[in-house]
């Protein structure tokens, strides 16, 4: 069964997640009932030796010990807040029963206090000092009582011993029932959060794919005339290359160069992508070979004679292309290296 400094640790994780009223009073109830099972069965608890040491409280009970907490440990500092809503729900369970806390949660207005991480006035060290010390006072009641008469080992256990730890089993049962129930409900909202982060995920896709498809059919008459366009221009500058200038197409040429950048950028700024690179990997998504090799994918591209064109991923042209074989190609590599070095 986890001790008290353990349930507290995980009433503050789960709270962060869930600040419900539900979940604190259900940890509000759990930890002071098992600090009074701790306190009666081992006369000190882990959680209220974390609550002295943190609010620096050296309290010395005359019906159970304060151990000494160390402060180096990776968790929550339990401030005055907590420490005092705590101690008081304990001090009612012992002054009256376990029955009492739940009331007193209900009428108190700290409710909404716990395991948030707040603090509380200097003043309520007094106030949990004070509490303690009707805690020490009262497990007087839950001592054994020592008789006279000498008892036989056959008379067995003493009444006042056995009814007490029937109700301690009792406490221990329920404790252990709350931990399964709790641990059970923390999985299926885990579960149905997760359900739901799917089912919102595979929506905004869905939202996503058919804005990308409205978008697409409202550009894809501009997609398609700059497209043509950009083939015209290319097809231009490819049959009158550089090499002309001397024939007098030296201006006509610059000027057709200018318009195919504008084309590309103006694709570019619609989402299409111009497929024209070349020493690539030959791609059959991508490329088309206008010659027959024969075996493409194991070819490079070479030359590009006609670029192709890519919509957010999706090829809407393929580019055509010479292709030649990785072999052949990386041997021209290294020549003209060892050309380079030898020179």
């Amino acid at each position: 069964m986890a001790n008290s400094f353990n349930l507290y640790l995980e009433a503050c994780s789960i709270i962060k997640n869930f600040p419900d009223e539900y979940w604190q009073k259900n940890f509000y109830m759990q930890i002071v009932t098992t600090m009074f099972y701790e306190l009666l069965k081992d006369k000190t608890s882990p959680l209220i030796s974390k609550f002295c040491a943190d609010n620096e409280i050296n309290f010395q009970g005359k019906n159970f010990t304060v151990a000494p907490f160390q402060k180096n440990y990776a968790a929550p500092k339990s401030i005055s807040c907590d420490a005092y809503i705590l101690t008081f729900g304990l001090n009612t369970a012992f002054s009256e029963n376990l029955d009492a806390c739940s009331n007193v949660y209900d009428e108190q207005s700290f409710k909404s206090f716990i395991f948030q991480n707040r603090g509380l006035d200097e003043t309520y060290k007094f106030e949990i000092i004070n509490c303690l010390n009707n805690i020490d006072n009262c497990m007087k009641n839950f001592q054994p009582v020592e008789k006279v008469v000498e008892k036989s080992v056959e008379k067995g256990v003493d009444p006042a011993t056995n009814i007490l730890l029937t109700e301690l089993d009792s406490i221990s049962k329920n404790r252990v029932a709350d931990d399964e129930r709790l641990t059970d409900e923390v999985k299926r909202l885990q579960i149905s959060l997760q359900n739901e982060l799917e089912t919102i995920q595979q929506s905004l896709k869905q939202i996503s794919d058919i804005r990308d498809g409205i978008e697409y059919r409202n550009l894809k008459e501009p997609i398609y005339q700059l497209i043509q366009l950009h083939r015209k221009v290319f097809d231009s500058v490819k049959r009158h290359p550089m090499d002309d200038r001397d024939k007098g197409y030296t201006t006509l040429i610059k000027r057709f160069n200018s318009v195919l950048t504008y084309v590309t950028q103006s694709l570019k700024m619609i989402g299409v992508e111009v497929i024209d690179e070349s020493g690539g990997i030959f791609d059959p998504v991508k490329n088309k070979v206008s010659d027959d090799a024969d075996n493409p994918l194991d070819c490079v591209v070479k030359k590009i004679i006609r670029p192709g064109f890519m919509y957010k991923g999706n090829v809407l042209e393929q580019a055509e292309v010479e292709v030649e074989n990785k072999i052949d190609s990386l041997n021209v590599l290294a020549a003209s290296k060892n050309n380079f070095f030898g020179s």
